[in-house]
């Protein structure tokens, strides 16, 4: 599974590409770090990354662009069904090795997380909570 940087697909003002890195690309606008490709629509940006490899772009939670990309033909169902298969199998992956190893999985985060007696609570929530997001029609 492959996750890419947040702000990859974010939009960069003018503002934002004058004071680009070492400077700040965060200000009124959000998070904008699409180098390479500011001139692209959002909705091009993911489908561009998608189409790159990227099976999950970090930082978003709007499906609707992607879903957007499909209806505009920038992006197969086939390669989003991909990506959503190889994110799928990796978090499955993750909630079984901690449903099955709970201390093994808690056991290095307890020198390094602050409440570190809750984060039993926090793996056996991540078991409990895997759904499906059904709501957004796919073209």
């Amino acid at each position: 599974m492959i996750v890419s940087d947040c702000g990859i697909t974010g939009d960069c003002p003018q503002q934002c590409r004058d004071t680009r890195p070492p400077a700040s690309f965060v200000g009124p606008w959000g998070v904008g770090m699409p180098w390479g490709a500011e001139d692209l629509t959002v909705i091009q940006r993911f489908a561009l990354s998608i189409n790159a490899g990227v099976d999950q772009i970090g930082g978003s939670d709007v499906p609707a662009h992607v879903v957007a990309a499909v209806g505009q033909g920038l992006l197969t169902t086939a390669r989003v069904n991909q990506a959503a298969h190889r994110v799928l199998t990796q978090k499955s992956e993750d909630v079984r090795a901690i449903a099955r190893y709970p201390r093994a999985c808690a056991k290095p985060l307890a020198n390094s997380v602050p409440g570190a007696e809750r984060i039993g609570d926090g793996l056996r929530a991540a078991v409990r909570t895997g759904t499906a997001d059904t709501s957004i029609p796919i073209p």
